[in-house]
């Protein structure tokens, strides 16, 4: 039974996980009857007009017609690629530099419970980013590696700093203009209404993350092999060994802290004032490892040497970014796409008002498979969502708090999920084991792995 159990639960690594899935999703063209609804902009935006779901002309791809779409899945998620080259790039400038290490061993931060109440609020911050709708944590991983680092422990506790707190509160996303906000506008809701509830949830979900974040760090701190990283190079880290020499705090190390801190303080400025985008985020990270390397004196060859090092470091998660955008390409030019969302959603129609909800949250939950967008899935859902609750007797603002839980819960589950993905990538925690086909040498497991072992033990 063990066997047979670890044999379901073994996927390949994530990267050829995608892969496999493109091809999939090409051979399902022949499968699954093609067809589009009708669509018309409203206020710039593609709007997917209810009850117009037709049948359109099959398109089957072939293999090369499959393997075609993947130069446009990586255009299509070209300024999101092209960020992981420039933050690899800077992070390992700075990374090199010890300035946060130096930092850290400074004002002691591992003394006591100083440590646990740095990543209490530093979680707590990143927690009311999410739900502002800020769901990009990846620019500032560099916070929870140097932290998780100053005590340590493995890189998966970075990514529990970051990205599951942002997620604790974008999941719920009371103050998320994106998807929150739009959902309203589109339901005819005052925008932001209905927030009390959701502020509830929130609260628990930050309790449950910061939770489970406390007993990961004290099972891998009390036995090492309990950790998702044990095994893997330099524990998970880009650069270095945790237990590597320390400069002193000069100058140099403490103008080089300045411009990483300004650096953050501005992204987060620009972010609440509006204007935010990812090229805005490629030329800031630039500049930082600019600025970094002048103040501490780098010659231009070693810079240039060190960002390179760090951007090849972000291949694989560029990989799964391209083929993440691959696969929504070749459900889009094949027409199934529309297809299988007018199916998902048809079981929300055939149900009463209380298990409608239920049903329609857990919709939502499956669509975040095919449709990774948040903004994405509530244009293309809610015109869809909102008339089937009407007539369902199910109220508009459940409706839209079942998309919004939906997407935003699955969205830490589901492998097309891009940003849960390259997060893993970036912390060398695969979908699965370690040393399963995997890039990785063996390790203490990964996401599946863990399930595995949840089904077996019981």
């Amino acid at each position: 039974m063990k066997t047979v159990l670890k044999k379901i639960f073994r996927l390949p690594p994530t990267v050829l996980l995608l892969f496999e899935l493109v091809i999939i999703m090409g051979i399902l063209t022949w499968i699954i009857p093609a067809g589009e609804f009708t669509r018309e902009v409203v206020n710039g935006i593609s709007m997917v007009v209810p009850d117009s779901f037709h049948r359109v002309e099959q398109v089957g791809m072939g293999l090369f017609e499959i393997l075609s779409c993947i130069p446009a899945g990586f255009t299509q998620n070209a300024d999101i690629i092209t960020m992981f080259f420039a933050m690899g790039g800077s992070m390992e400038i700075f990374n090199s530099t010890k300035t946060l290490e130096s930092f850290t061993s400074t004002v002691k931060i591992t003394e006591g419970r100083r440590g646990l109440v740095i990543v209490f609020f530093l979680m707590l911050f990143f927690s009311i980013w999410g739900a502002m709708g800020q769901s990009i944590p990846l620019m500032f991983m560099p916070i929870g590696f140097s932290l998780a680092k100053a005590l340590r422990l493995d890189a998966f506790c970075a990514m529990l700093m970051i990205y599951l707190a942002a997620y604790s509160g974008f999941s719920v996303g009371w103050l998320a203009y994106g998807t929150e906000g739009i959902a309203q506008t589109l339901a005819g809701l005052p925008m932001f209404s209905g927030w009390q509830p959701r502020v509830i949830l929130h609260v628990i979900n930050f309790a449950l993350v910061f939770g489970y974040t406390y007993y990961y760090m004290k099972r891998i701190k009390k036995d090492p092999t309990k950790s998702l990283n044990y095994g893997v190079p330099n524990n998970g880290f880009m650069d270095g060994d945790t237990k590597m020499d320390v400069p002193a705090f000069d100058f140099r190390h403490k103008l080089a802290l300045l411009v990483w801190a300004a650096t953050y303080a501005f992204m987060f400025i620009k972010a609440i004032l509006g204007g935010m985008d990812t090229t805005f985020m490629i030329s800031l990270m630039l500049l930082q490892g600019i600025a970094v390397a002048i103040v501490m004196g780098m010659s231009s060859e070693e810079a240039t040497k060190k960002f390179l090092k760090g951007a090849g470091g972000m291949v694989g998660a560029m990989c799964v970014l391209g083929l993440a955008g691959t696969m929504n390409v070749v459900m889009t030019d094949g027409k199934i796409l529309d297809t299988m969302v007018n199916w998902i959603s048809a079981p929300v129609r055939s149900v009463g008002t209380g298990v409608g909800a239920i049903v329609m949250l857990w919709v939502n939950g499956l669509l975040s498979a095919i449709i990774p967008s948040g903004l994405g899935q509530c244009v293309t859902v809610m015109p869809i969502m909102l008339p089937v609750a009407d007539l369902s007797g199910i109220s508009r603002q459940v409706a839209v708090l079942a998309y919004q839980l939906g997407d935003g819960f699955c969205n830490n589950i589901v492998p097309t999920a891009w940003v849960l993905v390259a997060e893993l990538e970036m912390v060398k925690v695969n979908y699965v084991k370690p040393g399963h086909g995997a890039s990785h040498p063996p390790g203490g497991g990964g996401l599946w792995d863990q399930l595995y072992r949840g089904a077996y033990h019981g």
